[in-house]
């Protein structure tokens, strides 16, 4: 014999009792990290079988101020970067689903020296 035993029957009500587990655990999958584009997860792209999301860089005054994500025409998420007078980033904020996070950079003698972060 080639293969082992297992000492399964692998009949009908088996194989339709593994059929149905693993939809149990695609829709637990489906629940968590959902279904559309729209969706704002980080591994929404490597999930779906079609990503229509595109993303604008905008800039001002030669540095990166904004990137929007967008799935066609709607914003997804707002990424915008704040700069101090030397051209340090001061902070970065995230927006997507009706929440901002703001991680705000403290400087010493140039050297970032710390990170705060704030929920909106």
């Amino acid at each position: 014999m080639r293969y082992k035993n297992l000492g399964v029957p692998f009949d009908r009500d088996f194989r339709n009792d593994s059929n149905e587990n693993f939809q149990d655990i695609s829709d637990d999958i489906d629940k968590i990290v959902g279904t559309s584009n729209s969706a704002v997860f980080e591994q929404m792209a490597a999930l779906l079988e079609i990503d229509s999301r595109n993303t604008n860089l905008i800039f001002s005054n030669g540095l990166l101020t904004t990137i929007e994500e967008k799935d066609g025409s709607n914003v997804i998420k707002t990424t915008t970067i704040n700069y101090d007078e030397q051209g340090q980033v001061q902070s970065v904020s995230e927006s997507a689903g009706g929440k901002t996070v703001t991680y705000t950079l403290q400087y010493s003698s140039g050297e970032v020296t710390g990170v705060s972060k704030t929920l909106a």
